[in-house]
């Protein structure tokens, strides 16, 4: 069983998600994007202030499945079966779209091809869910491009 993170890096993460949370707040942007963000700065590939990679790894995966919880928290099958080909057809376009792009750029700023496809498709479903989480905190997943989006 893997220890929890030593407090420095607990409290490291902490100070600067809350910094990040607020500033955010005042722009109107969604705080997902800036935490991930913070994260990239501030593990061993950024700043290096982070030490314990694989226990904030470990703390990490339970934050995307509270993320992804609180996304199907909102799903219904009712919905999706009214608007299904447009799910379809737009969520194959954007998840496509954002992993083509992330990979071609990735493969010419010299990462391996294999790795660059692998960064596509973590950040198309990245995107996906920072979309989804916006919209959940503006309370427009009902509005039109919400209701589209919804069911990705």
């Amino acid at each position: 069983m893997t220890e929890l993170p030593m407090p420095r890096e607990i409290a490291i993460i902490a100070i600067i998600g809350a910094a990040v949370t607020v500033t955010l707040a005042r722009f109107k942007l969604p705080t997902v994007a800036g935490l991930l963000a913070a994260g990239a700065i501030l593990g061993p590939f950024g700043l290096g202030l982070v030490k314990e990679v694989h226990a904030i790894e470990l703390l990490s995966e339970v934050g995307v499945v509270l993320l992804l919880f609180t996304i199907g928290l909102e799903f219904s099958f009712n919905k999706m079966r009214h608007i299904f080909s447009q799910v379809a057809l737009g969520g194959f376009f954007q998840m496509a779209s954002t992993a083509g792009a992330v990979t071609g750029i990735a493969y010419w700023a010299g990462e391996p091809l294999p790795n660059a496809i692998f960064y596509g498709f973590v950040v198309s479903l990245s995107s996906t869910a920072i979309v989804l989480r916006a919209l959940s905190d503006r309370g427009e997943v009902d509005a039109p491009m919400g209701d589209s989006s919804s069911a990705l």
